[in-house]
């Protein structure tokens, strides 16, 4: 097997870096896809309580919530890049961190009472 490896190194050295590249490329997002359903899979981790370190879209995630419902009920876009926490949200907009939590809390029970789960698709 190390003989073919070298002849391939020798010989297709693209061919091998391209291979060893796509492996690790696949591997990352294996790892990534594996820790994030095995986080999300917790019970502890669903309907969590409402805090100033979350983002609105950790908080649609715990709630199963469509995004979208709670930037609108915060009223503010999203912004692409690095993503604010509702205390930044709050220093931002003026507004305190339990009037947003409030206005969330209210988003959620709304889209839940709409088709009874409120769960994204």
């Amino acid at each position: 097997m190390m003989h073919t490896i070298k002849d391939y190194w020798q010989h297709h050295r693209l061919l091998l870096l391209g291979f060893v590249a796509t492996l690790a490329v696949t591997l990352f997002f294996l790892t990534r896809l594996i820790t994030a359903t095995h986080y999300w899979s917790d019970p502890a981790h669903r309907d969590v309580a409402i805090s100033g370190w979350m983002t609105p879209r950790y908080i649609a995630r715990s709630y199963r919530i469509d995004p979208e419902l709670l930037f609108d009920a915060i009223d503010i876009d999203p912004a692409p890049g690095q993503p604010l926490t509702l205390r930044d949200i709050a220093d931002a907009t003026g507004r305190s961190l339990p009037d947003l939590t409030a206005a969330l809390q209210s988003a959620i029970s709304a889209a839940r009472a709409d088709d009874g789960t409120g769960a994204v698709p």
